[in-house]
């Protein structure tokens, strides 16, 4: 059930909100929607650490951009192309060279 949860909450328009003993999640902006699921806590909680929930201006929580949350790539080497060049040697045998640096 919180796979399926995960899955609604990452749509577009999704929400939470507290209601009765649980929580409603809805899809579109109005409250008196009919509920898609409803949560217990166990399952609020789970939804709190993974996607990770934040308020929602009318009040209930929203999904966490996935994008925010993502580790991005590795830093870079500022003037460092990746590869290696190859160079024949007057003798013929092959050599290769470190990275190339840019001027």
């Amino acid at each position: 059930m919180i796979a399926r949860a995960r899955r609604l909450l990452a749509r577009p328009g999704a929400w939470l909100v507290a209601e009765g003993d649980g929580y409603a999640l809805r899809i579109g902006g109005d409250r008196r929607t009919r509920p898609l699921l409803r949560l217990d806590e166990a399952g609020f909680r789970a939804l709190v650490e993974t996607p990770g929930l934040r308020a929602r201006s009318g009040g209930g929580w929203l999904a966490r951009d996935a994008a925010a949350t993502a580790a991005g790539p590795p830093p870079g080497r500022p003037g460092v192309s990746p590869g290696e060049r190859l160079f024949l040697d007057g003798d013929g045998r092959v050599r290769r060279s470190p990275p190339i640096r840019s001027a």
